[in-house]
């Protein structure tokens, strides 16, 4: 309890008494720079999916319910728009992999095993930072998500191979700290997709899957290099 109240005490002191752009410069823009590996857990839309492999499996263990985790790297900087208009920039690139695989009997002859993965690319461009400061920056903003999910099912030994790809507009929280040469942060995302759920195959027999969406949320979490300054 004594530590939680030390942290809600020095939070907003740090906050507060942090070097602040001010006058003509004051622009709702952090002006951190950094580059850093990041990592998450991404929680599409996977009900229709889930449902459809309980069914076959008879319970609900080990699908896909907690999600894919992702790593990659990941980039911001202020970026000036147009006429001076300076906003909070954004860029990741990551890929996706299951937790654990999926796989299960349904006879003693007749055996499922499915291996996901994917990458995504998302891009926010339009960011605030409603804490203006050197030290501390929270972002509020907008963006784009592109990406794949792949899928393997292998059936008795016969791979099919299916394909997702998905295009979803999104909302950005994203907190960061920088200390001197060190950045670490935190960013919360909301997508939603806005392309079809279908699986597509690319190549094996025949496997009909159903869709899914890159609807849902995800979190992530980043340390690497940064700078900030105000001109």
């Amino acid at each position: 309890m004594k530590k939680i109240l030390l942290l809600l005490f020095l939070f907003p002191t740090i906050v507060f008494a942090q070097p602040k752009n001010a006058g003509q410069n004051f622009r709702w823009v952090s002006e951190q720079w950094g580059i850093a590996p990041v990592g998450g857990q991404f929680y599409p839309e996977f009900n229709t999916l889930n449902d459809s492999l309980a069914s076959m499996k008879g319970n609900d263990k080990d699908l896909y319910f907690r999600g894919l985790r992702g790593y990659g790297i990941t980039a911001f900087d202020p970026v000036n728009i147009s006429r001076g208009q300076l906003f909070d920039a954004a860029f990741s690139f990551a890929m996706f992999f299951q937790q654990d695989p999926v796989a299960f009997r349904r006879s003693p002859t007749d055996s499922l095993h499915f291996n996901m993965k994917g990458w995504h690319f998302m891009y926010s461009i339009l960011g605030k930072d409603v804490i203006p400061g050197q030290t501390v920056a929270l972002v509020l903003s907008p963006g784009w998500d592109f990406g794949m999910f792949k899928m393997i099912v292998s059936e008795n030994g016969n791979g099919t191979k299916l394909t997702n790809g998905f295009i979803a507009p999104f909302g950005r929280a994203e907190m960061r700290f920088v200390f001197g040469p060190i950045v670490l942060g935190a960013r919360g995302i909301y997508r939603y997709e806005i392309t079809k759920d279908d699986w597509k195959i690319k190549s094996g027999p025949v496997f009909q899957l159903p869709g899914m969406r890159n609807t849902g949320y995800s979190i992530e979490f980043f340390v690497g290099w940064g700078h900030a300054h105000y001109n």
